[in-house]
Parts: structure tokens; C-alpha cells; sequence
């Protein structure tokens, strides 16, 4: 009799620990409304080495543009912008917060218009600065050329039918 009752209580424990693992995982995804709300992107003539700055469609949000790039190994990135009269500020420590607007922020092009393989994301303004220069210079996947950069910011997205959504 106190096997069954021992088995009974930790069935019932069971279940109950998987309902609130459940219940958990389905509180911690976004509702519909902030799905419906979130920035849409169309990147359906978007080809492999290829990129677009547009507008971020969220007028809460601090970043203005976004800059979308599908690599060449089709992999798709999307990086918030702050800008501030059309120019990208460059960060100082985070971005957002710097003293250095470029007005041409953007990848390496080869001759045909198309991003180099491996190349960088970088300011390509005739005025920037030269000293720490290496601190705006990112790979493709966001991270800095330098060990003491920081990071592009990439939000979560999803790609959905030749649209990206910015999960932020």
C-alpha cells in the first residue's frame, strides 16, 4: 500500500512539474501583439553578397536605421544603427554613446558592388580619425576587428518567408 501511494506521488508530482514547465516556456514567448508590432523587413530580393540600411520602423526605439547584409554563405545579419542627422554614431564605449558621426558606415564593396569575402564593416568617411580606427571595424558577424572593441548590436530575428522580423 505505501509503494502505490510513493508511485501515485511522484506521478502526480511528474505532471505537475511538466504542466508548469509549460506553462513557463509558453509565459516566456512574445505575445501576438509584440509580434504583430515588431520591425518588418523585406529581404526577399536580397541576394548572397548583398546589403541595405533602412529605416528600423519603430518609432520607441533609440536606433533609426538597421543595417541588414546576407553574407556569402547566405547567412542573413541585422545591426541597429544609432543615428543622429542620418550619420551612424560610432561608439565610444557602447554604442549609442559616442562623439563621431559617419555619414558612409557601411561593408567593404568590391568592384562589382557586392561585399568582399571577409571583408569588414567600417566607416569609409575621408575624414575619420586614424588613431583607434581598428575599434570601427567589424566582421561581418558583428564582432570587432580589435580586442578592445565592442560588438555590433544584434537583436534576435527571424526569417519568415522573405521577411526578417527584429525580435527586439
Amino acid at each position: 500500500m505505501k509503494r502505490k501511494l510513493v508511485i501515485t506521488v511522484v506521478i502526480f508530482a511528474l505532471v505537475g512539474l511538466v504542466f508548469f514547465l509549460y506553462m513557463l516556456g509558453a509565459s516566456l514567448q512574445p505575445s501576438a501583439q509584440a509580434k504583430s508590432e515588431r520591425s518588418q523587413h523585406d529581404i526577399s530580393t536580397l541576394k548572397p553578397g548583398q546589403y541595405r540600411i533602412e529605416h528600423f520602423g519603430r518609432p520607441d526605439a533609440w536606433s533609426d536605421e538597421v543595417l541588414l547584409i546576407r553574407d556569402w554563405d547566405k547567412k542573413y545579419y541585422a545591426y541597429l544603427l544609432p543615428t543622429e542627422n542620418g550619420k551612424v554614431i560610432l561608439p565610444d564605449r557602447w554604442w549609442g554613446w559616442g562623439y563621431y558621426h559617419c555619414a558612409d558606415f557601411r561593408p567593404e564593396l568590391d568592384e562589382l558592388g557586392f561585399i568582399k569575402k571577409d571583408g569588414i564593416i567600417k566607416c569609409h568617411d575621408k575624414e575619420t580619425r586614424e588613431w583607434g580606427i581598428s575599434l570601427w571595424e567589424w566582421t561581418y558577424d558583428g564582432s570587432p576587428k580589435d580586442k578592445w572593441g565592442i560588438d555590433m548590436y544584434s537583436p534576435p530575428i527571424e526569417v519568415n518567408n522573405g521577411t526578417l522580423y527584429i525580435n527586439r
